[in-house]
């Protein structure tokens, strides 16, 4: 065990027993910590200024000490700091202090309390946490009126763990209606159960936009999911022609699997792009699937030098070698800048037994190369001026 970890076990036995914490919490200790050798100088923690922070003792569910905190003398909070009191509470799901911060404030509350509380959204994160006791609690206990959800809750829902329950709760309990946005990210969540729930309780006038759906399943990479959109409710060719969007939130993943089920079954997406960007972040599987099923169709060129200069910058030297050998674009100086200046030294080492057009390299190549602390990689270049 590390000695931060030993650190970190021991200071957690000592504060988890109420006895010894609560001796603590009575004086002033601090606990010095060298960081580093001689001269340098001392860190000091004062634990017990951490310990008696409300946001400490919330966190670590402390109620007995924070009750102590609010009962001491001179202690006169605002409308924000127990607003933020509030917020904690429910950011780090503690029912008990929430129901103990709920009767302290219900004896003076007044309208900017209230309305500040209402600002903090507080039933949202509860729901956003899929905290299922928490929302039941806010819901018997609203005498406050300070506990509100609203539809948009329903969105980030659905791929959550226990998300679809919590989706369910809402429904029955607050019977708030869900928006058309809720399919797309049922749909993209890849779970049809869920997406079977949310169109079977959806009530908007407006038709579901199909293919906007799809824009939001194949970010997930959920081939299944496309596969039962087509044959429960396949976009026409017109909408799919227009969603220029789908094809760029595929070029993000790092599988092929939908790119290449979208290409096959719905042929009106249309692909003629370029594709430089990808090569900034793209896996080798997307890079090679766009070189070998768009290079012959496509009239616009799918990479050009810049995919090189953003893989050389950004990507993995398989990336890097894939293109180098399979395509003919090649790279020039700039290419070896973005890979020289940010520490590369492989990639650079790969360019230069290649070759390269040395448009774009310069001498300030190997100064910025120099000054950011790579020598070996500047003495690599220097022939090469």
């Amino acid at each position: 065990m590390s000695i931060n970890n030993l650190t970190n076990t021991l200071f957690s036995k000592v504060f988890n027993n109420t006895v010894i914490r609560n001796e603590i919490f009575q004086k002033v200790y601090s606990v010095n910590k060298q960081w580093a050798v001689y001269p340098r100088p001392t860190k000091v923690h004062r634990y017990n200024q951490l310990l008696v922070t409300p946001k400490a003792l919330i966190g670590n569910d402390y109620l007995d000490l924070l009750i102590q905190y609010h009962q001491k003398q001179g202690f006169t909070p605002d409308a924000n700091e127990i607003a933020q009191c509030f917020v904690w509470a429910v950011s780090y799901q503690r029912l008990g202090i929430l129901q103990y911060l709920c009767g302290w404030v219900s004896k003076g509350i007044d309208e900017e309390i209230r309305e500040i509380l209402l600002e903090c959204r507080l039933m949202s994160t509860a729901a956003g946490q899929s905290n299922i006791e928490m929302l039941e609690w806010m819901y018997q206990n609203n005498a406050l009126e300070i506990f509100q959800c609203s539809s948009v809750d329903y969105r980030m829902l659905p791929g959550l763990p226990n998300g679809f329950n919590t989706m369910k709760w809402i429904r029955s309990n607050l019977h708030l209606e869900l928006e058309e946005s809720v399919v797309g990210s049922a749909a993209g969540s890849g779970n049809l159960e869920v997406l079977s729930w949310v169109l079977e309780n959806y009530e908007g006038e407006q038709p579901i936009d199909w293919a906007e759906v799809a824009t939001s399943v194949v970010i997930g990479e959920h081939v299944h999911i496309l596969e039962w959109i087509n044959q429960h409710h396949r976009p026409s060719d017109e909408q799919l022609a227009n969603v220029r969007i789908l094809v760029y939130n595929m070029c993000g993943n790092k599988r092929s699997d939908t790119i290449d089920w979208i290409h096959k079954n719905w042929t009106a997406v249309n692909f003629n792009h370029n594709y430089d960007y990808v090569a900034k972040d793209g896996s080798l599987e997307l890079i090679r699937w766009i070189h070998e099923n768009l290079s012959e169709t496509n009239t616009k060129p799918v990479f050009t030098v810049d995919a090189m200069t953003n893989a050389a910058q950004y990507n993995s030297l398989e990336v890097c070698e894939f293109l180098l050998n399979n395509r003919t674009e090649g790279c020039n100086g700039w290419t070896v800048h973005n890979a020289a200046i940010n520490g590369r030294k492989a990639i650079v080492d790969l360019i230069l037994s290649k070759g390269f057009d040395r448009v774009g390299l310069f001498s300030f190549t190997v100064e910025e190369t120099q000054r950011r602390g790579y020598p070996e990689i500047a003495d690599l270049l220097k022939a090469y001026l």
